[in-house]
């Protein structure tokens, strides 16, 4: 019926450059053993379209094989779906890498311009004026950091990731070291519970990921309050995954505020800790190119609770 042909005409109707693949599926069919492939056919109209075929073999009471189980599907409609999804990803990681890269160069040179004129004029300058460059000194290095932001969210899709045994504890060690300094700035106490999982991923996003929402949560603080940041492996109802917890106690988030912060350049403190908006959204990008996912929970006043949830590495 999703021919528009009676009988079976599927090696002449078959794409050009799916025929290959199709006669090798037939072939592996003819062997006994189960298949699943996609492939462009013509329909009668002229219409190219795409099929899934699924195919098992059925074996007799002497566990000889003595026939093949078919289904065939119309995933036309899902594979145009993907196809249109990646092309308009593809134009917005295009456009987004445009935008920064050409901005990049006038930026560079109004900074470059603005330490000029506060050398050339230091001895002349009134105190209003030295005001004023110094409010555009920081806003064009404000938009230098924007502008590096927006450059690495994009290109996270583009990254090819590994997929490998990852022991946490040497991950959690690197980014623990590597915060040294902000830890000892803010007296923050920052605790390990236990043994920390080996995941399946890639080492340089998992330390990414862990970095980000630990400088986070040192950032965000209660005046007055000592930072108290603590890891914990939960265990997930599922043994093939593992969820890490990192539990702070700071200022906590609005709960009509949790969904945003996970949107590019969403900022719930803007003005009174330096940042991008990238963040976050950059963390639960990673994750999704991991097979991952993050979750919050968060009490305004006692502070948050971010859920990454990863694949466990089996034995």
């Amino acid at each position: 019926a999703i021919l528009g042909y009676d009988g079976d005409f599927f090696a002449s109707i078959i794409h050009e450059k799916d025929k290959e693949h199709y006669q090798r599926a037939l072939r592996v069919a003819l062997c006994g053993e189960a298949f699943q492939f996609r492939y462009r056919f013509y329909h009668k109209s002229g219409l190219e379209m795409w099929a899934e075929t699924r195919s098992v073999p059925i074996d007799d009471n002497l566990e000889e094989n003595c026939s093949t189980l078919s289904i065939t599907l119309d995933v036309t409609g899902s594979v145009l779906y993907q196809k249109q999804v990646e092309e308009r990803n593809k134009d917005l990681r295009d456009f987004a890498y445009m935008i920064t890269h050409d901005l990049k160069a006038p930026v560079h040179t109004i900074k470059g311009m603005i330490g000029v004129l506060e050398e050339e004029l230091s001895q002349n300058l009134k105190d209003e004026t030295r005001e004023i460059l110094d409010h555009m000194n920081k806003a064009t290095t404000r938009l230098e950091e924007l502008i590096g932001g927006v450059l690495e969210y994009s290109k996270i899709s583009a990254e090819a990731s590994a997929s490998e045994p990852v022991e946490l504890d040497s991950v959690f060690k690197d980014v623990i070291n590597d915060l040294s300094g902000q830890i000892q700035a803010t007296n923050a106490n920052v605790s390990i519970s236990g043994v920390m999982p080996c995941v399946i991923g890639d080492s340089m996003k998992l330390y990414r990921i862990f970095s980000n929402l630990i400088s986070n949560a040192l950032k965000y603080t209660v005046p007055g309050r000592r930072p108290l940041i603590s890891i914990s492996e939960i265990e997930d109802k599922n043994p093939r995954r593992s969820i890490i917890a990192i539990r702070d106690n700071g200022p906590g988030i609005p709960e009509d505020k949790l969904e945003l912060i996970f949107r590019p350049f969403q900022r719930l403190h803007p003005g009174n800790v330096e940042g991008t908006g990238i963040g976050l959204a950059s963390v639960k990008r990673l994750l999704e190119k991991l097979g991952g996912e993050i979750d919050v929970m968060s009490e305004v006043g006692v502070g948050s609770t971010f859920f990454i949830n990863l694949k466990k590495f089996p034995g």
